[in-house]
């Protein structure tokens, strides 16, 4: 330790990305990991407001740096799993991924039956559903399980007692939630969903799913399709600083609105642009575009400040002048030069990793504060799961 210079201790304890120029403590022969961990600590001890930047460099350092952009094919699972398997979707606090099995649905052209949770009616509904699913091999959705916490105590059993279809397959939509049975968990194939974390995440999330139709004329549709992701991952980033900066309010914007969007934006660009190949940014139907998607995000918010300020957020990132060279959408972010669906996603990937407030119309030093409480709640939650894994091991051992 004594081997490392002041500057470079002070340069550690003022640099906005501390985590980056994290001193040199250790011995030399120290291996790779030991290195990464020995960073973590030190973040931890002096920069709290870098842990959690830190924490994701670590895990990246030791499970690949593409861990935290592998995308879990629902696809696939589907394939994988036996009809008697039910496929558990369990998202965070709202984040609805029942979206994904709609969009499978609707890729695959299976027939299925979505049934809501929150009433008797729908637990008759979800039942009956089943039952019939289960002999004509087709599936069965059933959102917002987490509601209904006594049925899903039975349905393990029904399960067992069924002898579906091969094609046969049931969906469960759900939050993370204490009331969810573990036994349901341990006989489910269970796929956990969270908000892509960050601007970066949250476009290649949202523009991935519309590249097939981003290729469709005109050619100015896949800079909308951008436009649009880029207002729905600020709209969604900013909620990390609410209440107090981002929003007033806890707004659920989800996946829906933006595919809410993509639709109001696909029927006004084809009418405007009928079969030509491309179309003037100024005859695009701006007005009415910015209007219906500041319904549709609009109509999550009731608090007339944050309406207002969606509007403004709207009319900044939707306009014409996105189409020029080097426009700025939000503090740096410049708009990309292509146009093709490979260079606007290529552009998204050169977005840094955690974007600064700035990109999200926010001042410059509004994420130390979050960053600070964040780092907390991280070491305080892997406390929890330390203590549960001890008193697991405990157990195993006194059996």
């Amino acid at each position: 330790m004594e081997a490392v210079s002041a500057d470079e201790w002070s340069r550690f304890l003022t640099e906005e990305l501390a985590e980056g120029c994290v001193p040199r403590v250790w011995e030399e022969g120290t291996g790779e990991m030991d290195q990464a961990l020995a960073s973590l600590l030190l973040v931890k001890l002096f920069r709290m407001d870098r842990f959690v930047p830190a924490a994701e460099r670590f895990v990246g350092r030791v499970f690949g740096s593409d861990m935290f952009e592998r995308v879990e094919e629902l696809g696939e699972t589907v394939g994988q799993v036996s009809a008697t398997l039910p496929v558990a979707l369990v998202s965070s606090a709202g984040f609805d991924a029942s979206y994904k099995v709609d969009r499978l649905v609707e890729r695959t052209g299976r027939r299925c039956t979505n049934i809501a949770m929150g009433s008797d009616e729908g637990v008759a509904s979800a039942d009956k559903a089943i039952s019939s699913a289960a002999q004509t091999g087709s599936w069965v959705l059933v959102k917002n399980v987490h509601l209904a916490p006594t049925w899903l105590q039975s349905l393990e059993k029904r399960m067992e007692a069924l002898s579906p279809a091969g094609e046969f397959r049931l969906f469960l939509s759900m939050e993370a939630s204490p009331r969810i049975p573990v036994n349901l968990i341990r006989a489910s194939r269970v796929l956990m969903y969270e908000q892509p974390a960050g601007v970066r995440a949250n476009m290649r999330d949202s523009m991935s799913t519309l590249a097939a139709r981003a290729g469709r004329a005109p050619v100015e549709r896949a800079r909308l399709y951008l436009l649009l992701s880029f207002l729905h991952a600020v709209a969604q980033e900013r909620l990390r600083y609410a209440p107090s900066l981002g929003w007033k309010g806890f707004w659920e914007f989800n996946d829906s609105d933006y595919e809410c969007s993509a639709f109001i934006v696909d029927t006004w660009l084809d009418a405007a642009a009928g079969q030509r190949s491309n179309i003037a940014p100024g005859k695009i139907p701006w007005e009415m575009v910015r209007y219906l998607v500041r319904e549709t995000y609009g109509g999550k918010i009731d608090d007339e400040g944050d309406l207002e300020l969606l509007g403004r957020l709207v009319e900044r990132v939707l306009t014409p002048a996105a189409y020029e060279a080097e426009h700025r959408l939000m503090g740096e972010v410049a708009v990309p030069s292509g146009t093709g669906v490979a260079d606007l996603m290529a552009w998204i990937g050169r977005l840094p990793e955690r974007e600064p407030p700035t990109y999200l119309g926010l001042p410059a030093n509004a994420e130390k504060l979050l960053l600070v409480g964040l780092g907390r709640s991280l070491i305080a939650d892997l406390g929890r799961v330390t203590e549960l894994l001890d008193q697991g091991e405990q157990l195993v051992t006194e059996a």
